[in-house]
């Protein structure tokens, strides 16, 4: 999965991302295709834009903690600007497993990622990471922290947009430094060799 932050083309001709969105709104589903310039980032405006996108799509709704949980897990996952596939088998099994999941059928979970990704798509994983570590309870923090480490680590290498992310996501769930380094160590343990 590419996200907005794919490696930009230096080619003459501009390439141009066509990314459906699907929404429902009064029990109809909206498509709504955003143009995205790589090269430059800027999304074209449409007529639709100032009507359906910030009525449906804008994300001034908070997070619940499930949402939230998964944002953090999902950024971590793209902080790099892409989702490998181990990554993405990784975030799979990360939220399969928990308990905060295990009441939601197949399509509300679908349903919740659609939301979560579609939001990483419009806006990138900084403003996914704003809008999703605050909703995560604090029981949770440690948690959440130890699990991106996780999916930082999954490809076997760490670059340093996925260091300066760790290290931000630390501070933002307000995880004491020594605390964060030995999770960050039991978490090189586990995915060595």
């Amino acid at each position: 999965l590419l996200l907005g932050n794919e490696e930009k083309s230096s080619s003459a001709i501009p390439i141009i991302v066509y990314l459906a969105n699907r929404y429902r709104k009064n029990n109809l589903i909206i498509f709504i295709s955003h143009k995205t310039d790589l090269r430059t980032g800027n999304k074209s405006m449409s007529l639709f834009d100032d009507i359906i996108d910030d009525d449906i799509s804008s994300g001034n709704k908070s997070f619940g903690p499930q949402e939230g949980f998964a944002g953090v897990i999902i950024c971590a996952s793209a902080c790099d600007g892409h989702i490998g596939e181990e990554e993405g088998q990784t975030v799979n099994s990360i939220l399969s497993q928990k308990k905060l999941y295990s009441r939601l059928s197949s399509q509300q979970m679908s349903s919740m990622l659609d939301k979560i990704i579609g939001l990483l798509k419009r806006k990138g994983h900084e403003e996914l990471l704003e809008k999703s570590y605050p909703a995560v309870p604090p029981e949770l923090r440690e948690c959440v922290f130890a699990n991106s480490v996780d999916i930082v680590l999954a490809d076997g290498t760490v670059e340093q947009d996925e260091r300066d992310f760790i290290d931000s996501l630390q501070n933002k769930l307000e995880i004491n430094p020594k605390r964060a380094k030995k999770i960050v160590q039991v978490m090189v343990y586990k995915n060595h060799g």
